[in-house]
């Protein structure tokens, strides 16, 4: 957030931040209702796992005013794991299976037992996310600053 934001743009900012803390909960919940207390928490293990990091840094810099810290290193600097696209497929798809999990979970839930409705999650994530992986990689690659077919992106 800069200081020219405006009211609005750090309204979004913060309610964009308490939804990715609430969601592994109600992702949970979801998956309670038909799976159990086990389901849920392996659930609420794997969202928490990609969503709960993010805003616990940014209450942590605003808190302790740890910001200038938090800028993004070079790219020379950052772990190969984040930047090569097989690792980052894999993220991505993993991110996508554990939410469409909870989704399954609910609508299908009373008739699909919990094994059938991971297989089909992360059959869903991996589908998902190679319908959009071209994208992926052309934004990763601008945003890395190189060209889109230049090496791992």
């Amino acid at each position: 957030m800069t200081h020219d934001s405006t009211a609005g743009e750090r309204w979004r900012i913060r309610l964009g931040q308490l939804l990715l803390v609430l969601f592994p909960l109600l992702a949970a919940a979801m998956v309670r209702v038909h799976y159990g207390w086990w389901w849920a928490l392996a659930e609420l293990i794997a969202c928490a796992a990609w969503a709960w990091p993010l805003p616990i840094l940014a209450l942590v810099a605003r808190v302790t005013g740890w910001r200038a810290r938090m800028s993004r290193p070079p790219v020379s600097a950052r772990p190969p794991v984040f930047t090569h696209p097989r690792w980052m497929f894999a993220i991505f798809a993993w991110v996508l299976a554990s939410a469409f999990f909870s989704i399954i979970a609910l609508l299908a839930g009373a008739f699909l037992p919990p094994v059938a409705a991971a297989a089909i999650a992360v059959a869903a994530g991996l589908l998902v996310m190679a319908a959009v992986w071209p994208a992926q990689r052309r934004y990763t690659a601008m945003m890395l600053g190189r060209p889109p077919g230049d090496g791992p992106a």
